[in-house]
């Protein structure tokens, strides 16, 4: 028991550490490449924070042990819009850019949509996948080709020497990021099995907050910094890679079947909590803090609902 104590504190310390150059190096090499940090956000952030998902997507697929993966996901999706931009929003008011609300969120809508729509009867089979991977690529597709309008004119020169600094931070962030993501997961399950806590509830719960901790991280650091761009992007960007990408590879990999939990509850509050976003980031374009700690409430909600 010491042991996975151990081993999930050490994942929180490195979960720090990466979120940390995560955010000095994501922000620095956009401002050296007169990049929107936003974009930086949605594509390399948001890729390689949604790593932990993807592992453990992958390993349950070709272990045929698909459950705890797609509750991972749907978890892992709602503790992203409730609990991390409710936390964000507590420490800053989250300011929503005029970008996201017209392209990346409807984006997540239209993705968790299209998720719910395929798992209805009950199973992810390969042609679902297939569309799904289709559907990700178009929106990768789209990212690309509008990097035009996503430049910035304002930014200070940056030497290449530095330049190349930021770009190391990058990897290093991200396998720290890695790392802690895989400990906090690895030491909070064996905890929660330890203590008799069912697997369905450990892949929408622990291992649901501990493959976003690290989007998690990176919000409370780029909020105490006010800087919100890539942390908004990063969260956006993630809830489309679990819905799309990671959940298109492992049922290429192995069709699997839903539990009727996750169609008749947790899929709808993954697609509510992202609809409630819409309209309160729309308003003055900014979630309160007000409104923040009802995301938290609700989240809390959500977990009492489950255990209960």
């Amino acid at each position: 028991m010491l042991l996975y104590i151990l081993i999930l504190l050490g994942g929180f310390i490195a979960l720090y550490l990466g979120a940390k150059l995560l955010i000095r190096g994501g922000t620095g090499f956009a401002t050296a490449m007169r990049v929107k940090p936003i974009l930086i956000g949605l594509t390399v952030v948001a890729l390689g924070t949604s790593l932990p998902e993807l592992t453990v997507g992958v390993v349950s697929a070709s272990k045929s042990v698909p459950g705890l993966s797609i509750g991972n996901i749907i978890g892992s999706n709602i503790c992203n819009i409730l609990l991390i931009f409710g936390v964000m929003s507590l420490i800053r008011p989250l300011r929503v850019s005029d970008s996201s609300q017209r392209g990346e969120m409807p984006a997540v809508l239209a993705s968790g949509a299209l998720l719910w729509i395929f798992a209805a009867d009950g199973q992810i089979n390969r042609l679902d996948s297939i569309v799904l991977l289709v559907a990700f690529c178009t929106f990768l597709g789209h990212l690309w080709t509008s990097m035009k309008t996503r430049f910035s004119a304002i930014g200070q020169p940056i030497t290449p020497k530095r330049k190349g600094i930021y770009l190391l931070m990058l990897p290093l962030g991200l396998a720290l990021l890695i790392f802690g993501g895989w400990a906090c997961v690895k030491g909070g399950t064996n905890i929660a099995e330890f203590i008799g806590v069912p697997k369905y509830i450990i892949g929408l719960t622990i291992i649901a907050i501990g493959t976003s901790l690290p989007e998690l991280a990176i919000g409370i650091l780029a909020s105490i910094k006010g800087q919100s761009d890539i942390p908004i992007g990063n969260t956006l960007g993630s809830n489309i890679f679990n819905s799309l990408g990671i959940v298109g590879v492992m049922g290429v990999i192995q069709p699997f079947s839903v539990d009727a939990e996750l169609l008749s509850f947790s899929l709808p509050v993954m697609l509510a909590a992202s609809i409630a976003f819409l309209p309160l980031a729309k308003s003055g374009m900014k979630l309160s803090r007000l409104e923040g700690a009802g995301f938290i409430v609700g989240y809390v909600v959500y977990i009492v609902a489950l255990i209960v």
